[in-house]
């Protein structure tokens, strides 16, 4: 399973068109973000319900699990709803999107979303991989790679570099130790690289 951006909290201000006319029909701007917060969070509880009972053994986020922000309570909500549902939380994958993507937002992420089956190549790095064995000699084996976005603010996306000239020798390295083995390879991101490839 791949997702995309499940935000709870939305990209949108008081002067955004959306709340500028919810507020037009009686909905106020705290009225709107709370309603889509609760909305958010339902969504995100069936999704995982919905994942368990059609036998997903692993989800995969690609980003933008919080706001630009990525505030404490929102990687709390994030990693309760995961422990509330049938899935195992080290079943669950993600990679970091460019909201609530900055060095110190990045710590907050490896602090609330490191599982046990991730494989860092050096302690707190923010990108990393996972090596899921095949379930016998017929089976190839499956290399996920999460490249993490290494951004000093969310709206350097569309700017700069995505991934550091480390990232990129890292993840050469792993391409070049698995190719021509058994392994399907999968290259998990939220931005197309820049100046590379």
């Amino acid at each position: 399973v791949l997702l995309n951006e499940p935000n709870t909290l939305p990209g949108f201000t008081n002067i955004s068109m959306y709340p500028m006319l919810m507020d037009k029909a009686g909905v106020s701007y705290g009225d709107l973000i709370d309603k889509l917060c609760t909305l958010a969070i339902e969504k995100w509880e069936k999704a995982l319900n919905f994942f368990y009972e059609n036998n997903a053994e692993y989800v995969i986020v690609t980003g933008d699990m919080t706001g630009d922000d990525a505030l404490d309570y929102e990687y709390q909500t994030y990693v309760d709803i995961i422990n509330k549902s049938p899935i195992d939380f080290n079943n669950v994958f993600e990679c970091i999107g460019n909201h609530g993507n900055t060095p110190a937002k990045i710590n907050l992420m490896n602090q609330y979303l490191k599982g046990d089956k991730q494989i860092h190549p050096k302690e707190n790095s923010p990108y990393y991989h996972v090596l899921i064995e095949g379930k016998d000699e017929s089976c190839k084996d499956n290399l996920f790679i999460f490249m993490q976005q290494e951004l000093l603010a969310p709206g350097d996306t569309a700017k700069y570099d995505n991934f550091s000239k480390e990232q990129i020798d890292w993840l050469e390295s792993l391409l070049v130790q698995y190719s021509n083995t058994n392994t399907n390879i999968f290259l998990i991101e939220h931005s197309p690289f820049l100046n590379f490839g």
